[in-house]
């Protein structure tokens, strides 16, 4: 066996899949849509990368990817925007080790990371925005009141 066949993605009902000691080069995307997935067994084959559809599966619970040839998660577009999650080789490594109790840990560390770092960039763009707009009604009441006073001393001059 080199792959999945793309129509497993159709099987509502698919809870395992154990296919350990295979040439598998890749995990179709369509598997992330097995809401009912709870075990995938992938041990011991070829595959590089690991699609993020995968993280739909929300009944995974089992996952051994074992002894393949992990390097990244694979880039998924959607409406022409592009999201690519990697991990560090050290989380990677950790799960092709099969210590997935080191790597679970070290993963929750990294996403804490990442979320708080995201938290303070939104909020740094948040606050640029508020005194962008603050600072542009500044600037229409100042040019209002300029234009007031233009009008005035236009008045006088005549």
């Amino acid at each position: 066996l080199t792959s999945f066949p793309r129509w497993l993605g159709s099987m509502a009902r698919l809870e395992t899949i154990a296919a350990p000691r295979n040439q598998i080069v890749e995990i179709c995307p369509e598997l992330g849509q097995v809401h009912t997935l709870q075990t995938l067994n992938v041990y011991g084959n070829l595959i590089a990368k690991v699609p993020i559809s995968l993280g739909n599966c929300g009944a995974l619970t089992n996952l051994n990817l074992r002894k393949n040839s992990l390097s990244t998660l694979e880039p998924e577009e959607e409406d022409g925007f592009e999201l690519t999650l990697s991990l560090p080789a050290e989380i990677i490594e950790l799960i092709t080790r099969g210590r997935n109790d080191e790597a679970l840990a070290k993963l929750l560390l990294f996403w804490q990371t990442r979320l708080e770092e995201y938290s303070v960039e939104m909020l740094r763009l948040t606050n640029t925005r508020a005194h962008r707009e603050s600072e542009a009604s500044r600037l229409a009441k100042e040019e209002k009141q300029l234009g007031w006073k233009r009008s005035l001393l236009a008045n006088k001059v005549v």
